[in-house]
C-alpha cells in the first residue's frame, strides 16, 4: 500500500497511476469553491484492500479507478442508483450513515457525448467490459441504442452480458463483425505508458461512425488517430474526467459549479496534459 500525501482527505484508489491527473484536477475543484480540501492518491495490491478500506473509511470521500470498481462493492455500506445501474463504483462519500457508492462515471460519460454532438442511440460496440465498460453499458442501453459488447478476459462473455444487459449481443474482440455508429472504448489498450497500442484492427475502425475513448492520457490514443485519419467524429476521455470529479465533489459537500467553470478546468487539465 502507498498512499501519499499521508495526511489526504480525499484520494484515488487504484493501481500503478503514475499517469493520472485526478489530484491536478480536483486541486483546482478545491480552489474554485475554497474548500479546504486535499486530495492524494492510493496505490495498492488486490490482496491489501481489506487493510487499505481501514484507511478509506476515515476520509471525507474518494475516487476509485482501474481494477477496483468492483472489488469496492462488497465494502460499501450502500449502492446509490447510479452504482447499481451501472453495476460500479468510482466514487466513495463517506456519510454518518456509513460508506456510500457512487457511479459519477456516466454523468462524464453522458454529457462529453452530448457535448460533442454523438448520440448513443444507434448500433453501439462497446469495447470492454470492466467497470468503465459496465457503466458505458448501461447508459448506452437506456439511452436505446442497439447494443455489442466485446472483450477478451471476461470468462463466458456473452452469457454474463445477456444476464446483466437482457438486449445486449456480445462478442470477443477478434471476432467483431458489422458496421456501428458508435465504437466505445473501455479497455486501457493505448493508455500511457503503452501508447503505441490499439485494441481493434482499421478495418473495424473503417466500418464505425463515431468513437469515444476513455483514456485521457495520451489526449489522442492510437484509435482516435487512425479513426481521425479517415475522417471520423472522435471523443477522449478528458471531458468525462472532469465532469466525474466535478460530480464528486457535488456529492461530497454539494459544491456547484458554473458550465464557464468547468470549461476552464478541462483546458487547464489539457495543458498540464500537454506539458508532461
Amino acid at each position: 500500500m502507498n498512499i501519499r500525501p499521508e495526511n489526504c482527505d480525499h484520494l484515488l484508489l487504484g493501481r500503478s497511476l503514475v499517469h493520472t491527473l485526478s489530484p491536478q484536477i480536483h486541486s483546482q475543484l478545491f480552489s474554485i469553491t475554497g474548500k479546504a480540501g486535499t486530495y492524494g492518491i492510493c496505490e495498492c495490491e488486490r490482496d491489501e484492500l481489506t487493510n487499505v478500506y481501514k484507511t478509506l473509511r476515515t476520509l471525507v470521500g474518494y475516487n476509485v479507478t482501474i481494477p477496483y470498481k468492483l472489488d469496492i462493492i462488497p465494502f460499501l455500506d450502500k449502492l446509490d442508483e447510479t452504482a447499481e445501474v451501472c453495476g460500479a463504483v468510482n466514487c466513495v462519500a463517506n456519510t454518518p450513515d456509513g460508506a456510500v457508492g457512487y457511479n459519477t462515471d456516466i454523468t462524464g460519460f453522458e454529457q462529453s457525448l452530448k457535448m460533442n454532438g454523438i448520440s448513443l442511440s444507434g448500433k453501439v460496440l462497446l469495447l470492454g467490459f470492466g467497470g468503465a465498460g459496465r457503466m458505458m453499458a448501461a447508459a448506452a442501453l437506456r439511452a436505446g441504442a442497439q447494443l455489442t459488447v466485446a472483450d477478451i478476459n471476461v470468462p463466458d462473455i456473452n452469457e454474463l452480458c445477456l444476464r446483466l444487459y437482457k438486449s445486449a449481443q456480445a462478442c470477443t474482440i477478434d471476432s467483431i463483425k458489422g458496421e456501428y455508429d458508435l465504437c466505445i472504448n473501455a479497455t486501457p489498450v493505448g493508455m500511457y505508458p503503452k501508447v503505441k497500442n490499439c485494441p481493434i484492427p482499421d478495418d473495424v475502425i473503417a466500418g464505425c461512425g463515431a468513437f469515444f475513448d476513455a483514456i485521457y492520457n495520451p489526449e489522442k490514443t492510437v484509435l482516435i488517430q487512425k479513426a481521425e485519419a479517415q475522417g471520423k467524429k472522435c471523443v477522449g476521455g478528458m471531458e468525462m474526467l472532469v465532469i466525474q470529479a466535478v460530480q464528486s465533489h457535488r456529492l461530497w459537500y454539494g459544491a456547484q459549479f458554473t458550465d464557464e467553470q468547468i470549461t476552464q478546468v478541462i483546458k487547464n487539465t489539457r495543458e498540464i496534459l500537454k506539458r508532461g
